[in-house]
């Protein structure tokens, strides 16, 4: 199965138990998510670290996590399909 999964998604990586573990964890499942998403997480990483009390090394291999599960797509990939 092909599933899109937004910011949000992407942001509960960093918690246990998280939407994105129980995604990420199927063999049957592909995660694709538009570049900004990633780009919005890094611009939260503040924000994120300290409602999860994470070190600066934990959320960098949470965000590699992310970088290997999901594949990231640049805008002009798939802007001529957007109106």
């Amino acid at each position: 199965m092909r599933l899109v999964v937004d910011s949000n998604v992407l942001m509960t990586a960093f918690w246990p138990n998280s939407t994105f573990s129980a995604l990420a964890g199927r063999h049957d499942m592909k995660l694709y998510a538009p570049a900004y998403a990633l780009e919005e997480i890094q611009k939260h990483w503040a924000e994120i670290r300290q409602k999860t009390k994470a070190t600066a090394r934990e959320f960098e291999k949470v965000v590699e996590r992310l970088e290997a599960t999901v594949r990231f797509f640049d805008k002009k990939e798939y802007s001529s399909g957007l109106r």
